[in-house]
């Protein structure tokens, strides 16, 4: 057992970037069990939805409307709190459906007549294990068909010890998460002005900062409380996951310098964790003696339909739009500006936000209307 598992653990480890899919990958060649990996979101009414699936083509078409349909009829959904609380303080990683009804019943249910046996799904366990993600929780579900019989007690201590060896791998993939988000986030800074800025990880915790962000942050806001726990004090946390910006001047007597600070959240689209998982962004930029900041009063996000100009666009982001008006897909894109797929996607999203569009598409279509303002010179510059 133990040795499966560290093979197990060892395949994993080799591309952490992919850690779901490797996970579900992972529970058939090294145990020969069908899984999925299944993230969900925790709406402000407690109630989990479900996100996203990796594992078998064959249920995941079928995965979306299967869930929004029959997932409040879950066991395991309606129990995940108390699946989740026993991973940490009881050190219990495997759940089955005896653990909350009894058999009978449940097949008696929706989510068993019209999803699980559909699909030709007799027996199902949760893996569940401390993680710390924001209003998220990722679980491992382990099917089983009709014939092969419920789960041994001898395959759920392995179970067990699988969800055991994957808590610190998981810590481990939310970090880099993170990391890779703020390389994002700092892609998109590099090219702005030399503003001290500050990233946190959305508990709040700082992942990086510049030289001068403390000094800055002393001189704009004083030292009695933490600039961070003002502005949690003054955005409501449903205005940070909007991705929404505010923006706040401070004058320092006598000097009268004008500070400016804003915070915004910045995702990733790559997929559902990396949108759920927003970092945060401070900058504080400080302004000459009776000059009038630039960000002085955007508390509300502007309407880059009407007034988005050249100067909101940073220099990677145009090269982004030239090649996008060249045809060229994300691949090309990266290839031509010697960046990752992941970043290209980073770039186009930013895009999407700043010109309030959906897709590539409609992308397009609002860059000829900017065109009109800023004339032939996208191509030329």
């Amino acid at each position: 057992m133990i040795g499966g598992i560290l093979d197990f653990v060892d395949y994993i480890a080799k591309d952490i970037d992919s850690f779901p899919k490797k996970v579900q990958e992972g529970m058939y060649l090294f145990f020969g069990y069908s899984a999925a990996y299944i993230t969900y979101y925790k709406d402000k009414n407690g109630s989990y939805i479900p996100l996203e699936y990796y594992g078998d083509s064959v249920y995941q078409a079928d995965f979306e409307v299967f869930a929004a349909s029959y997932a409040k009829d879950d066991v395991f959904v309606r129990n995940m709190d108390q699946m989740t609380k026993f991973s940490i303080h009881g050190g219990k990683y495997v759940w089955r459906i005896q653990d909350f009804e009894n058999i009978p019943s449940f097949r008696e249910s929706q989510y068993f007549k019209k999803g699980l046996i559909v699909h030709g799904v007799g027996y199902r366990c949760w893996i569940t294990f401390t993680q710390t993600w924001r209003s998220m929780q990722h679980v491992i579900v382990v099917f089983k068909k009709e014939e092969a019989g419920d789960f041994t007690d001898e395959e759920l201590r392995l179970l067990n010890e699988i969800g055991r060896a994957l808590k610190p791998w998981m810590k481990l993939y939310k970090d880099h998460v993170d990391q890779d988000l703020s390389k994002a986030a700092l892609n998109e800074l590099i090219d702005q002005d030399n503003a001290g800025f500050c990233i946190l990880n959305n508990n709040y915790q700082r992942i990086f900062s510049t030289r001068n962000f403390d000094s800055l942050s002393r001189r704009a806001w004083g030292t009695k409380v933490s600039l961070i726990e003002k502005i949690q004090a003054m955005i409501p946390d449903s205005q940070m996951l909007q991705k929404t910006v505010s923006t706040v001047t401070k004058s320092s007597d006598p000097c009268h310098t004008t500070y400016a600070t804003r915070f915004s959240s910045f995702c990733s689209t790559r997929d559902e964790t990396y949108k759920m998982q927003n970092i945060f962004i401070i900058q504080i930029r400080e302004d000459s003696p009776g000059s009038v900041p630039s960000d002085a009063d955007t508390s509300q996000p502007a309407n880059a339909g009407s007034l988005l100009s050249r100067d909101d666009i940073t220099r990677r982001e145009l090269e982004v739009l030239k090649l996008v008006l060249d045809g060229l897909p994300v691949s090309a894109i990266a290839d031509r500006m010697f960046i990752s797929a992941a970043t290209v996607r980073t770039h186009l999203s930013s895009l999407y936000r700043k010109f309030e569009v959906r897709n590539r598409a409609e992308l397009i279509q609002k860059l000829h209307e900017k065109n009109l303002i800023w004339g032939t010179r996208l191509h030329n510059c």
